[in-house]
């Protein structure tokens, strides 16, 4: 038997495979996982640049795609978190000293304004009512609802925004079965509309209004989904 495959050569630290992520210096060699010269093409001991078009580590996920790139600067779309909010939260806030980060969501909606982001953890509560009041007059702020794909908050995960031209406030009601998290974005509507805001987060099992995207006429008044008053208002229903 030749080299490693002679019984002698079995403890020879050149002769055991070196695991790259248990913790562990397989091999004896003295370098434990991503030190040991024998990882270092592994997947996991690569480090993904976030911005340069190639997957560095080889492991299927390109850039801002990769979980190690979720924290980089590059890759976070919205604006910082404020803060959680579950159900029964009341907040107040001003978007006036915040930035614009995100000017077009997936849902259809574009928002010029600057923003402030929550994330939303409803837990098992099957309906959710955001209302959300401006309190600076002559100020349009829209209200934006993005799913916790557990990748930051991206714009690219919009469900629906709320986006009417009404400078009082705005009021979204969803369905949350399913889903454990989102992001909730107060936006202005354009550059010139900032101010003063109260949000507030309202669950309940029983719906209580209509459902802009079940097919059912669910306060039944004769209108359903989009063909209902309390729907124009969304981004859904153009």
């Amino acid at each position: 038997d030749l080299d490693c495959d002679d019984s002698e050569c079995t403890t020879d630290s050149e002769c055991i495979t070196e695991l790259c992520t248990n913790g562990v210096d397989d091999d004896g060699d003295g370098d434990q996982d991503c030190d040991d010269s024998e990882c270092t093409s592994d997947s996991e001991c690569i480090v993904e640049t976030c911005d340069d078009g190639v997957d560095n580590d080889l492991d299927g996920d390109l850039d801002c795609d990769d979980s190690e790139c979720v924290a980089d600067a590059i890759c976070i779309v919205c604006n910082a978190t404020e803060s959680t909010l579950i159900c029964g939260d009341v907040v107040t806030g001003a978007t006036g000293t915040s930035t614009n980060s995100v000017t077009t969501y997936s849902c259809g909606n574009a928002s010029l304004g600057p923003e402030r982001v929550y994330r939303l953890e409803p837990g098992s509560t099957q309906f959710v009512s955001l209302e959300l009041t401006t309190n600076t007059a002559g100020v349009d702020l829209d209200l934006v609802l993005l799913e916790d794909t557990g990748a930051g908050c991206d714009e690219e995960e919009c469900v629906v925004a709320a986006l009417s031209a009404a400078t009082t406030g705005e009021a979204l009601l969803f369905e949350s079965s399913g889903v454990t998290a989102y992001f909730v974005v107060v936006e202005g509507k354009t550059t010139t509309d900032s101010g003063l805001y109260a949000l507030e987060v309202h669950c309940s099992n029983e719906l209580g209004g209509e459902l802009c995207t079940n097919a059912l006429d669910d306060d039944l008044d004769g209108d359903i989904d989009c063909d209902d008053a309390d729907c124009t208002h969304l981004s859904i229903c153009p």
